[in-house]
């Protein structure tokens, strides 16, 4: 099995196995460092949501909350978040709107 990541091939670079052990490591490593990166990203546009909120800042919540969608539709394509990404879209929306009243 080839490993391809980001331009970066397996086939015909490694001539024995550790070689290509080190690979697929110093991949998996990139790996897994971009889904915290992007975890952590999805976490900082929630809580700029909710500290907009607090704030009873409309407009800036309204724009936060579409930064928000936006991460949460990009951690379930990563299979970041499985199952509860509709749920926390409602729970933001419901707070945001509850501002606009």
């Amino acid at each position: 099995m080839w490993v391809y990541y980001k331009e970066k091939s397996l086939k015909g670079e490694a001539a024995n196995g550790t070689t290509k052990k080190r690979l697929e490591f110093s991949l998996v490593k990139e790996m897994q460092l971009e889904t915290k990166l992007s975890e952590a990203e999805l976490e900082l546009s929630l809580k700029k949501v909710l500290a907009a909120v607090e704030a009873k800042n409309v407009d800036e919540a309204k724009s936060a909350l579409s930064a928000a969608y936006k991460e949460l539709d990009k951690a379930v394509q990563k299979v970041i978040i499985k199952k509860t990404p509709h749920q926390e879209k409602s729970r933001l929306t419901l707070k945001v709107n509850s501002l606009a009243n």
